[in-house]
């Protein structure tokens, strides 16, 4: 029986694997059509960056299980995440899910659709079924205007600078920009690259387009420093980006030739060369002033650097004419007025003048009319003081048909008041107002007043408050600002020792005009700033200030085309700052911290990074360096700070030279700016050459230049750009001033100090000069006694290697030198008394013979008592100073070496007295006599003995 079920167990096991055998015989032949799969979203639209939910339906058809390996191919970049794409077992008639997530990159392009491919294999590797999905990527709009440097220069005697703006499109799909660039009234725009007022610019998905913009200064104001701002704002149907370039125009106070800009006169002509012009450009430039009496002159400036354009030659043209007497002026060309707001014009005739109301008031008006636009403008202000009081009051009004713009202003200002003791304020009310003649005019105006209040408690505390207030609908960066704030100083044991703290509160809320007239969404920011420092000016060489600082910054931009979609941006920073003055040529500032990041949109985004912020200065002699490297926001605090600063890593080196060589006759500048940003892959440098060289008689040569390079790179492609321009010219300055006048009646006085080595008191060949000696020269009596209080004189120099020393531009008179050596000239001394006059007439050279000396030669010997042991080393004897003195009362000293010898050189043929000055409380223990005085006679050579 046992025997029988094991047969039949047998026989059934061999026919279930013959059917199975036959069975997968079948399937395979079969090909897979036994096998289906579909996806359960054949096509779906998916936002990028975040994750989307799919699942494969996978069918099997036939009579037994199947083991499938199933695989998903998603293109380059995306990410799929599942745990079911694993070897599995399909039961037969049965079917089995597959659910997957998948990541679309951000770099993903929107307009076309994606394909996501699932393949099914079996355990050998062969493809059974495959099947397709389609992803349409959700369109989002990432784009930026990016300005590679927000603070550019008008150079010392340049009137050009240049900057880059960069349209970036970070988004997945297409973006048409509109780019305008607007100036202040002191700047005008010049050649730019591919960019007209209004231009717009297609950009595909992640790809940017670069642009160089030149900026003439126009204002004829003489100031020593000056700052414009150009408005950069970029407009789409979805958002609008605006940033702000700064230009800071500075004077070159280290000029050598500043005693040539008291000629009224000034002309330059030359050529440029430059890489986007192939041909050489002319360019001239003149300036002065002509005084005809003390009532009336005439001041003119003209400026042109494109020479060769004859018939845009006003519009290449700068220029400025205008005739004063009294207080009037007339005058022709480039015309502005601080009384009113927008008061410019290029081509005008202009009328001011001034009036007296009363003892303590005056009225100034002003008036102009531009000959080639239809620009007219009217002004008037009122000035009242008396004693320490101070109130102004303008008002202004500009017809500007050629821009359509007409611009109404109104100021009233204080000067500091004091309330009662320690006490002040001062306040400022602007109120303006602005008509728009477009294709659907519009209105601007409003109110808005400035109030700093200042206060002092006690000895030890000092406050201010400050107050900014911008009325919704007032034109300009004002409009919606509400800003106040609170700063205290309080010392601690001294005035170099104390807290400082600040507090800022400050929010905004504005809106803008398309170029049709329509108005844009409304931006809302908000930022609050606090810190609390220490400050130590204790030491002069290192000075430093530390504490912690927060802030808190908000904003709220609209950015989708949807009317409900907007941004809100937070970020909360959390810094310690110091700030460190190093041997006064060393300037550090490090602000270091964490940033909590939190972004919502359709997504909501938090994130915590560190922030460090670090700027190292040095300046010494006309040499110096700027360094900074960011990781984090570039500016602390603020309301024009974007959200995508926060992401900004990048370094940045300005080494500079502004200095002087051969006595002033030759000035050279060097300029260079070095950035590169990681977080872009960006490198941008910028040199600015410029070499101006005396030539005769107030002539001079000018070569100048500058060279740009940027290069940014993506994943995609790489962009690069250069330009350069040179430039050379002859400069000449004439005419005479007062100050020149009295430049003919000074003289020059040349001083050489040698080594008389006969003693003849004439330098004769060989004789060397005696380098190092501090030469001081004094007037006592000078011949004119007016040139008294005008010049007083009292020099000190130092001659140099050939012992030569020179006094420019003296008056004459009688001057008293003094000499004092800088170091021990051994053997040679000023023999004459120490005070010689010298009358000054005419320019003269003045010898000052240095005689050579004998020499005292001595040694001190010690001798000890009788209860002293025997030292066990030798007593060290140097140090000990030696003094000879003469009957003349000077006196010439020496030191001793180790073992107590000295050498004195002093003037031969006298009597000397010697003393010795040393540490007696060493010493005296082992002396049984000391000799502090002795005296020689020498006739050229003597010797000493002390003990």
């Amino acid at each position: 029986m046992t025997r029988r079920a094991i047969g039949f167990l047998v026989f059934a096991l061999l026919l279930f694997f013959n059917q199975e055998l036959l069975s997968q015989n079948k399937d395979r032949k079969a090909g897979g059509q036994s096998l289906e799969a579909r996806f359960i979203k054949p096509e779906f639209s998916q936002e990028a960056g975040v994750l989307g939910f799919n699942v494969v339906h996978v069918f099997n058809h036939t009579n037994r299980p199947v083991r499938v390996r199933p695989d998903i191919v998603a293109p380059d970049g995306w990410a799929i995440f599942s745990t079911a794409l694993i070897d599995t077992v399909i039961p037969p008639y049965d079917s089995i899910f597959i659910p997957f997530r998948i990541r679309i990159p951000t770099e993903a392009n929107s307009d076309k659709k994606h394909e996501v491919v699932f393949n099914l294999f079996s355990p050998s590797h062969e493809l059974l079924l495959q099947e397709v999905s389609h992803v349409q990527p959700i369109s989002f709009h990432s784009w930026q205007v990016v300005i590679p440097k927000r603070r550019v220069y008008f150079y010392p005697r340049l009137k050009l600078a240049e900057f880059n703006v960069i349209i970036q499109n970070n988004g997945n799909t297409h973006e048409l920009v509109t780019l305008d660039v607007v100036p202040d009234y002191k700047v005008r725009i010049g050649n730019a690259s591919d960019w007209q007022p209004g231009q717009q610019y297609k950009l595909g998905p992640h790809s940017d387009t670069t642009l160089h913009f030149r900026v003439y200064y126009t204002n004829q104001q003489e100031r020593l420093f000056d700052i414009s701002k150009i408005q950069i704002i970029a407009l789409t149907d979805n958002n609008m980006d605006e940033k702000t370039v700064l230009i800071e125009k500075y004077v070159d106070t280290y000029d050598p030739f500043t005693l040539n800009y008291y000629l009224p006169h000034m002309a330059e002509a030359g050529i440029r060369l430059s890489n986007t012009r192939y041909d050489f450009t002319p360019f001239v430039n003149t300036a002065g002033k002509q005084v005809f009496n003390q009532n009336s002159s005439f001041d003119y400036y003209y400026s042109n650097y494109n020479f060769n354009d004859t018939k845009n030659f006003i519009y290449n043209s700068v220029y400025r004419f205008i005739y004063n007497w009294k207080r009037m002026k007339i005058g022709v060309g480039a015309i502005g007025s601080t009384l009113g707001r927008n008061i410019y014009s290029r081509n005008a005739i202009m009328f001011s003048n001034t009036f007296n109301l009363t003892k303590n008031s005056t009225f100034e008006m002003f008036v102009s009319q531009d000959f080639m636009d239809p620009i007219t403008s009217i002004a008037g202000g009122y000035v009242f003081a008396k004693k320490d009081l101070k109130l102004e009051a303008n008002i202004g009004y500009t017809l500007d048909r050629l821009r359509k713009v007409n611009s109404g202003s109104f100021l009233f200002k204080t000067n500091q008041i004091n309330l009662f003791k320690k006490h002040s304020f001062n306040a400022i009310l602007y109120a303006l107002r602005e008509d728009y003649s477009f294709s659907k005019p519009y209105t601007l105006q409003g109110i808005a007043v400035d109030f700093n209040y200042y206060g002092n408690i006690g000895k030890k505390l000092r406050f201010k408050l400050i107050g900014n207030y911008g009325s919704p609908d007032l034109p300009g960066s004002r409009m919606g600002l509400i800003k106040y704030g609170a700063s205290l100083w309080f010392m601690l044991t001294n005035a170099k020792k104390y807290f400082t703290s600040e507090y800022v509160n400050m929010s905004r809320s504005f809106y803008n005009y398309s170029f049709l007239g329509e108005k844009l969404r409304s931006v809302k920011l908000h930022d609050q700033y606090a810190n609390l420092l220490y400050h130590s000016d204790v030491n002069k060489k290192y000075r430093w200030s530390v504490g912690p600082s927060v802030e808190l910054y908000k904003s709220q931009n609209p950015l989708y085309s949807s009317d409900s979609a907007t941004t809100d941006y937070e970020v909360q920073k959390y810094k310690l700052e110091i700030y460190a003055y190093l041997w006064t040529h060393l300037k550090l500032d490090i602000k270091a911290g964490i940033r909590n990041i939190y972004y919502k949109s359709y997504v909501e985004f938090t994130d915590q990074k560190y922030d460090v912020n670090l700027v190292v200065d040095f300046n010494k002699n006309g040499y110096g360096f700027r360094a900074r490297y960011d990781y984090g926001p570039l500016v602390n605090n603020g309301l024009y700070q974007a959200s995508t600063d926060v992401d900004y890593v990048g370094v940045s080196l300005a080494p500079y030279i502004a200095r002087y060589y051969f006595k002033k006759r030759l000035n050279v500048r060097l300029f260079a700016n070095l950035i590169y940003r990681f977080d872009l892959e960006y490198a941008y440098v910028n040199i600015i050459p410029k070499i101006e060289t005396y030539i005769t008689r107030d002539w001079y040569f000018v070569l100048g230049g500058s060279y740009t390079f940027n290069q940014l790179m993506n994943e995609e492609s790489l962009y690069s750009n250069y330009n350069y321009y040179a430039e050379f010219s002859i400069k000449k300055y004439w005419g005479k001033t007062e100050k020149t006048r009295e430049g003919k009646k000074l003289r020059r006085l040349k001083v050489v100090l040698f080594q008389d080595e006969n003693g003849n008191g004439i330098q004769d060949n060989g004789e060397k000069g005696v380098p190092y000696v501090k030469t001081r020269l004094t007037l006592i009596t000078p011949i004119n006694e007016n040139e008294a209080g005008y010049l007083p004189v009292d020099i000190t120099l130092l001659s140099n290697d050939k012992g030569i020393v020179f006094f420019k531009q003296i008056p004459k008179g009688v001057y008293d030198i003094t000499l004092k050596p800088m170091y021990d000239l051994q053997e040679y001394f000023y023999i004459d008394k120490l005070n010689e006059s010298f009358n000054v007439v005419t320019s003269r050279t003045v010898y000052i013979p240095f005689q050579k000396a004998s020499r005292i030669d001595g040694k001190i010997e010690l001798i000890l008592n009788q209860y002293t042991k025997e030292l066990s080393q030798t007593l060290d004897l140097s140090k000990i100073k030696i003094t000879a003195y003469n009957n003349l009362g000077n006196s010439y000293s020496a030191f001793t070496h180790k073992d107590g010898s000295f050498v004195i050189y002093a003037p031969g043929e006298n009597t000397y007295l010697v003393r010795m000055k040393m540490f007696l409380e060493v010493i005296s223990p082992f002396c049984r006599t000391i000799s502090p005085l002795r005296s020689a006679t020498l006739p050229k050579h003597g010797w000493f003995l002390m003990w």
